[in-house]
């Protein structure tokens, strides 16, 4: 008969972390589950990241979403095409929530609709944006699945590590009907592994006014680097950008992050801003830079940039959709609400000073 002494511990130290890391995921299931059982299917066992993209009309966040979803660069101008549905430049062409995914063969779908024909599928796209603009917040708000041709992907047989992303209205849409439909998103927002704030690197301002309006649907963004990211779009074609690399060839990504995060410091003390900037260029601004033969050692630099920062992008990406990264940003909340609420504090107190001086001038003034 063995001794107490010889007898092996009921369980290792490992066991006992992979024992609490199942409880920690089967609680996050039946959370999500309970959430939005509609969505689960796609969360539960597979490492596909949604990605929320909200920011303004022509910011570039159609060329973002189809540089996130790694079409093949031949197929942009034709894809990019049908998506805008007919709208010329300079005009919101989002007119629904709509949610990009890879099609299971060559056609396009809208939902369970298949569209073999681009034509076909552009004037889909023209009647949805006619229905918001008549109809507006009274429409069907429920979000859209487009299904993008398997063709046009580069890599052909990779699902396990899809991304699919979430197009959201732009914030300043000029039509009245499209402006109501945004302030439907916030379930949208909640519910998304990363939410994508895009704005023109000379338009950093902006992003303020997500955080002072009590009614917006992001005015926490600050508060959670893990899941809110800032994408600078026309960074490199931007002339102080270009000044200040010209003088700094040496810069890196954490250099021009903080740089960045300097200039945002103007609008306010915000902690974690350099965590979340993607500095980036896409579409016509960046080609003309590349077609710009007399600024070759300004490109090497900016191209070296840019690359460090989509890298950047796809390795986020990547661990955001691992269930220990979902649990990390569960655990947080607590931390981002004191966040929330001291900020809440000096905004308040802040304006109470404000409130008395005004007071105290107009005794003053009545006194005299």
């Amino acid at each position: 008969m063995s001794t107490a002494s010889s007898q092996k511990p009921l369980c290792s130290k490992i066991d006992l972390w992979n024992w609490r890391q199942d409880c920690a995921e089967t609680a996050y299931k039946r959370f999500m589950r309970q959430l939005n059982s509609q969505s689960y299917w796609w969360r539960s066992d597979t490492q596909i990241t949604t990605i929320a993209i909200y920011g303004p009309t022509q910011s570039g966040k159609t060329t973002l979403i189809l540089n996130l979803l790694e079409l093949k660069t031949q197929s942009l101008p034709e894809i990019q095409k049908v998506l805008r549905g007919g709208q010329s430049a300079g005009k919101s062409s989002t007119a629904r929530i709509l949610r990009y995914l890879r099609s299971k063969n060559d056609d396009w779908y809208i939902g369970k609709q298949a569209y073999q024909n681009d034509n076909d599928v552009c004037e889909a796209f023209r009647n949805l944006r006619q229905e918001m603009e008549h109809k507006g917040r009274n429409t069907d708000i429920s979000r859209i699945d487009i299904f993008i041709p398997k063709k046009h992907f580069e890599n052909q047989n990779n699902h396990q590590n899809d991304v699919i992303i979430l197009d959201l209205p732009g914030t300043n849409a000029s039509n009245k009907a499209e402006q109501a439909y945004v302030s439907s998103l916030h379930k949208e927002i909640r519910e998304a592994d990363l939410v994508f704030l895009v704005c023109s690197i000379n338009d950093l301002g902006s992003l303020t006014s997500e955080i002072e309006s009590p009614k917006s649907v992001l005015q926490n963004w600050p508060y959670n680097p893990t899941k809110y990211k800032v994408v600078c779009t026309r960074t490199f074609s931007d002339n102080s950008i270009k000044e200040l690399l010209k003088k700094s060839p040496q810069f890196n990504l954490a250099d021009l992050s903080q740089y960045i995060g300097d200039q945002f410091a103007l609008f306010g003390a915000f902690p974690h801003f350099n965590q979340q900037i993607y500095a980036v260029d896409f579409g016509d601004t960046w080609n003309s830079l590349q077609n710009n033969h007399t600024e070759t050692s300004y490109l090497e630099t900016a191209s070296y940039l840019r690359q460090a920062y989509l890298q950047k992008i796809q390795t986020d990406i990547a661990e955001s959709s691992h269930v220990i990264s979902r649990l990390y940003a569960g655990f947080h909340i607590a931390d981002q609400a004191k966040q929330v609420l001291a900020y809440e504090k000096d905004r308040y107190q802040a304006c109470q000073e404000k409130l008395n001086k005004q007071i105290c001038d107009l005794r003053t003034h009545n006194n005299q």
